[in-house]
């Protein structure tokens, strides 16, 4: 019992020495990472799914348009700002870690169509339940 309460006590104080320092530089760092690993791909993901709504003779010179008028600079800097603003650099390390895996990779093709039926579905379903619940609410008063 002495010898799990050593190691437990061990590794509670060796878990602090792992962490990141949280400073403005380490996040920027891991902020830049996730936004490398992740921006390119999810906005040419982006740029596929919506093309699909256009006719198949369209797409390309959409996701060519798309491609060549969106400042990704502009993009990935705003990223940043807002990542480093509400993470710390061990959550941002994690994000980062995360979506350079393979899983993460595979989670992040994903969002563009989960966004997408989100939208489409889900929130007209929210948006018609507050509007009946303020009709509810109207009619109570």
């Amino acid at each position: 019992m002495k010898t799990v309460i050593f190691f437990m006590a061990t590794f509670l104080i060796c878990s602090s020495v792992w962490a990141l320092d949280d400073t403005p530089e380490n996040r920027t760092v891991q902020a830049q990472r996730h936004i490398a690993d992740t921006l390119p791909e999810l906005f040419d993901d982006l740029a596929e799914q919506i093309s699909r709504k256009l006719e198949p003779s369209k797409r390309q010179e959409f996701k060519d348009l798309i491609k060549k008028s969106v400042d990704l600079d502009t993009i990935s800097n705003t990223m940043e700002e807002a990542l480093v603003k509400h993470f710390s650099a061990d959550e941002l390390e994690a994000m980062a870690d995360f979506y350079s895996s393979p899983i993460g990779k595979s989670a992040m093709k994903k969002f563009p169509a989960y966004y997408a039926d989100f939208i489409q579905t889900g929130m007209p379903r929210v948006i018609a339940k507050i509007k009946q619940d303020m009709n509810d609410s109207k009619k109570k008063q």
